[in-house]
Order: C-alpha cells, then structure tokens, then sequence
C-alpha cells in the first residue's frame, strides 16, 4: 500500500511547479517562541498519555536560547503551555470529546503544569498559559510581538503537526518572517511531523536547520 510518505518528492514536486514553496527568509528583529514544552507532553514513560520523547528538540531548542540569552538587546523569549481550570468550564466541551486525554493532563496548577525544567526559563522571559492551538489565539502574543518591533518569529516546541503548525500559519498571517528549525521541534508520530514540515515549509514559513538559525543570530549580535 502507498502512502503519502512514499509519494513526498512527488508532492513537493507538485506544489514546486505551481510556485509554491518560496522563501520568507528573516528580517531583523526576531523573537522565539517555544510551545507546550509542558511536562504533560515531554514526559516519555507514558504516565502521561500526551507526552513523548522530546529530548532531541528541546536539546536543539536550548542552543537556540543559550545563543538568544547571551545576545545584547535580548531578543523576547516566549514559553507556552496549554491548560484548563479544574472544572474544564473555560473549553468547549466539543474539544474535550475530540481530545479526552486533555482532562487527565491539561490541569492548571497539576504536575503536569510545568515547564519541564530543562528549559531553564528565565525571569525576563514570558509565559502564556494558552486554551487553543495556535499560540496567537486569545493571548497577548501580538501585542508582546508588535510593542517589541518584531518581525521574525523563530518557532520551537510541540507538536509540530498541531500546534506549531496552528502557530505558523497565523505568524504568517500576521506578516512575520517564519522560522521553523526542524530538529527543534517535535512530535509524537514521524509521520505526522514530516508532513507537517513539508506543508508549513510550502505555505507557512521557512523550515530550515537550527545551525541556519544560529548563524543568522550570531550575524544580527554581530551587527549590532
């Protein structure tokens, strides 16, 4: 049986030869997000039922940080995580039938409703405790983005065919240069996330590797 992964030169080739697939680049003034790195999703020893290994991304997304932390002015630093009251009366009920895993994990103030520590987020860097998949919807992440000047969004985290796609999609929109460094993000299925690169890689956003961001980094520090 063929599957679309077997078919992925040809469809790449497809959106290709219809103009599809151009290049964004950066601007100058970047921020980076890093989404869901909960422990709710990072956890890999299947006590929670929406976690995966996520070692390798977050190892790629704190080269990015440990580079961004150093850099004078700092660029913005956004964490997200996604979370709902105890009596899940602030989500559709809808999303809760489509998702039912969302009510044993997705709990404010549970254990789960940490930053997994390896982040080693820092007091100037905002969270955002978030209810929807993209990182735009109903939270202040615009306003952070447009009162700081900025017009690149370098995008980590999980998972990267849900909500950093969702995140994408809407930076785009918003008129951002979108940076998605594949190894620094993850998912739960290859599948599912290989897909998922090649689709925001076409429409979204510039999916490149982490070394590619850092090099733009150092250049902006050198610069300035």
């Amino acid at each position: 049986m063929t599957t679309w992964i077997d078919r992925y030169p040809q469809i790449k080739n497809f959106y290709k030869e219809r103009h599809y697939g151009g290049r964004c680049g950066f601007g100058k003034a970047p921020a980076i997000i890093v989404i869901d790195f909960s422990l709710a999703w990072t956890d890999k020893t299947g006590e929670s039922p929406m976690g995966a290994n996520m070692d390798e991304p977050i190892a790629y997304t704190l080269k990015i940080l440990h580079l961004a932390r150093k850099m004078k002015p700092k660029p913005p630093i956004i964490f997200t995580c996604i979370s709902y009251n105890a009596t899940f009366s602030d989500v559709s009920p809808v999303k809760l039938l489509k998702v039912p895993a969302l009510k044993e994990v997705a709990v404010e103030g549970s254990k789960w409703d940490k930053l997994d520590p390896r982040l080693e987020r820092q007091a100037d860097e905002t969270l955002i405790r978030k209810k929807k998949s993209s990182r735009f919807w109903g939270t202040p992440l615009t306003e952070i983005l447009v009162g700081n000047g900025v017009d690149t969004l370098i995008i980590t985290g999980c998972s990267t065919d849900a909500c950093v796609r969702c995140t994408a999609i809407d930076s785009l929109d918003l008129g951002l240069h979108t940076i998605i460094p594949y190894e620094a993000v993850g998912s739960r299925d290859p599948e599912q996330a290989a897909y998922a690169l090649l689709d925001m890689d076409l429409r979204f956003g510039d999916v490149i590797s982490t070394q590619d961001v850092l090099d733009y980094l150092k250049g902006l520090q050198k610069s300035g």
